[in-house]
């Protein structure tokens, strides 16, 4: 296991102190078990149905804008 100091503003720690204290957790064990979280949630594998949606849109077309281009016709 490895230790690790993080920073946070005095705001964030009360905040973190608190909700981890309603949980009847401590807060090192709430960010263990964030980071755990967010590694399972990383290393899943994609839905089917996003891996067959991935590639239709070609690499070409800039999304941002194709969304923005009419908006700025619209409400010019």
């Amino acid at each position: 296991m490895g230790t690790m100091t993080v920073p946070l503003t005095g705001e964030d720690f009360d905040f973190l102190r608190a909700y981890s204290k309603r949980r009847g957790i401590s807060a090192e064990a709430l960010l263990g078990r964030q980071a755990r979280n967010v590694r399972q949630h990383l290393q899943r594998l994609l839905h089917p149905e996003v891996i067959r949606a991935t590639g239709i849109l070609s690499p070409e077309v800039s999304g941002e804008e194709a969304h923005r281009g009419p908006l700025g016709q619209k409400h010019a």
